[in-house]
């Protein structure tokens, strides 16, 4: 599946990592439409000038792509790479596939900003729930399993651990601007949400 808006908080993510944003930057979305060549990014409200926490509550296609864009390419790449997307779970799940993570030479500009808000790539549920279990575990990436391993710990940090909490608190942010609802709220347990829309199929939130 597209994984859509689901990745927009790794886009801030790797913004963080690469130098080119923080808790102080403002990004101007415009009147919601961006122009990229022949091609447009549109936003489904206008957002106007807004933090990164509020990119992520607004859901903003445009910002998201201007980061994509102010970023070098590895940096993003890198970032999916390193949450798992593109890679086999370590299950050995019958019939599981890797999703599709293109490897070109030429990435356009359009195709680029696409990737921020989860066009051109397919994931799998498990890494989507993954990808956002790393994130809620400030950045320390486990590998899944069904059986409990004491025997060896392969636990990796993939993310600082203070810019996982610090999009972690954009995404709970959401929350309590009741973007997803009261269903997403819980008084004893720390929970950030995404929503996201694909081209087939409607919408959902994680």
């Amino acid at each position: 599946m597209e994984p859509g808006s689901t990745v927009k908080p790794f886009v801030v993510l790797a913004a963080l990592e690469a130098g080119i944003a923080d808790e102080n930057t403002i990004i101007d979305t415009g009147n919601g439409i961006m122009q990229i060549g022949g091609s447009r990014v549109r936003d489904t409200s206008k957002v106007g000038k807004a933090n990164l926490a509020k990119i992520l509550q607004k859901s903003s296609n445009i910002g998201v792509a201007k980061l994509a864009l102010d970023m070098p390419l590895e940096a993003l790449l890198g970032m999916y790479s390193s949450i798992g997307y593109g890679q086999l779970s370590g299950l050995n799940l019958v019939g599981e596939t890797t999703g599709i993570f293109p490897n070109r030479r030429r990435w356009s500009q359009f195709e680029i900003a696409t990737l921020a808000f989860g066009y051109g790539i397919s994931i799998t549920p498990l890494q989507l729930a993954h990808a956002y279990a790393t994130l809620g575990n400030g950045g320390l990436y486990q590998p899944v399993h069904i059986i409990e391993n004491n025997q060896q710990d392969l636990s990796k940090q993939v993310i600082d651990h203070d810019d996982a909490m610090s999009v972690f608190a954009y995404a709970r942010s959401s929350n309590a601007a009741g973007r997803y609802g009261n269903e997403s709220s819980c008084a004893w347990l720390s929970s950030c949400c995404k929503n996201w829309y694909i081209k087939k199929g409607g919408s959902g939130w994680l």
